[in-house]
């Protein structure tokens, strides 16, 4: 055994430490595997501002992957240029497709699109054209001018102005509704008219349904402590009113019924108010709202001299068919909160639960699912 001199060591000392770190190393460490990048997620195209914000835009999906973005820019002087992109990996990219400022560089009242290659752009009447509909049946890349088919009979020297006011689609099942707002050129627009269309072939045709004031219904906290002293309160709002008189149950705007199940049953949202009275005479208020999973009834009973004298809420998540009912064409439905709506009786039979929301039927008309 020997040292060497100065910074030189011998070999075996050399090698000796080199093991002596090897091991080291292995003692205070564990191989990993390699890191998995982060989940991507999703996002929403960039805007043309700073901050790559839009003014204003519309998406949604048709499926889990499918989805569709509609941009839209400043307005200026009555023109503005809309952005449409189509995403197919759950919003993770984004690719944009063609639209129509070359040809309607105007304002855009709302857009949806029905799959991955139908979609619509609507735009607000002016006073050169009726509210222009624009449709796409291949992903965006052509846009044709389409017409509703609506027609009116009026005077030749009076003229309407007309936009679809909203749009929307049951996922990619070809069913969808659309307000239609309408009403006589120079009238103020709280004097028009809202028509409820439903298609069922991804808006090549559309049906109207219903029609409503498009004056907005106050909310319910809102509304004058006489209101419904007269049924033409109701009747004239656009509110689906039931009188009791000595010939029977008069129901008035039953089309406004029939267009709250239509929405509801191929799931999109929708809205419908309602008024009946007790055999005292006092008015009974209610709004029922579906938001597309939840339905929603809240009830108005401060003019109900008997009753609680207070607005109260509560939300079911299924409307669920009870009887067809024979000879009237009517279907009787329930509110619930589970899809089994009855409970067994202790003669072995079944009764209703109790804790149902009740509904008013639609009429035959209505297509039943």
């Amino acid at each position: 055994m020997y040292w060497t001199k100065g910074p030189e060591k011998a070999p075996w000392v050399a090698a000796l430490i080199a093991a002596l770190l090897f091991a080291l190393s292995a003692c205070g460490s564990v191989a990993q595997p390699p890191a998995e990048p982060a989940a991507l997620q999703p996002t929403l195209p960039t805007g043309p501002l700073d901050g790559g914000e839009w003014p204003s835009s519309q998406s949604g999906y048709t499926t889990e992957l499918e989805g569709w973005f509609i941009g839209t820019g400043d307005t200026a002087m009555g023109q503005q240029e809309n952005y449409v992109y189509l995403t197919h990996d759950g919003g993770i990219t984004w690719e944009e497709t063609g639209n129509v400022n070359d040809v309607w560089p105007r304002v855009l009242t709302c857009g949806a699109f029905a799959n991955e290659k139908i979609g619509f752009l609507c735009f607000r009447y002016d006073i050169e054209d009726f509210g222009r509909i624009y449709r796409t049946t291949d992903g965006g890349e052509t846009w044709e001018q389409f017409d509703l088919g609506l027609v009116w009979y009026m005077p030749f020297n009076v003229e309407m102005a007309g936009e679809v006011r909203s749009i929307s689609f049951a996922g990619d099942s070809g069913k969808g509704a659309m307000d239609f707002f309408t009403k006589l050129s120079g009238d103020d627009p709280e004097n028009g008219s809202l028509l409820t269309l439903m298609t069922d072939d991804f808006g090549a045709t559309w049906e109207s349904v219903a029609t409503r004031p498009a004056k907005a219904l106050l909310p319910l906290s809102e509304l004058p402590a006489d209101y419904g002293a007269d049924a033409d309160d109701g009747i004239s709002e656009g509110v689906y009113v039931s009188v009791f008189t000595r010939e029977g149950t008069q129901v008035f705007n039953q089309e406004l019924m029939d267009a709250f199940y239509a929405k509801a049953f191929i799931g999109l949202p929708a809205f419908v108010r309602t008024m009946s009275y007790t055999v005292e005479g006092d008015p009974i208020i209610i709004d029922y709202s579906y938001d597309g999973e939840v339905f929603t009834v809240t009830m108005d009973a401060t003019r109900d001299k008997f009753g609680t004298r207070e607005i109260t809420s509560r939300a079911y998540k299924y409307l669920v068919l009870h009887e067809r009912a024979q000879g009237t064409h009517k279907s009787i439905y329930y509110l619930s909160s589970d899809e089994n709506i009855y409970v067994k009786t202790d003669d072995g039979g079944t009764a209703l639960r109790e804790d149902l929301g009740a509904i008013p039927s639609p009429s035959g008309n209505v297509k039943l699912p």
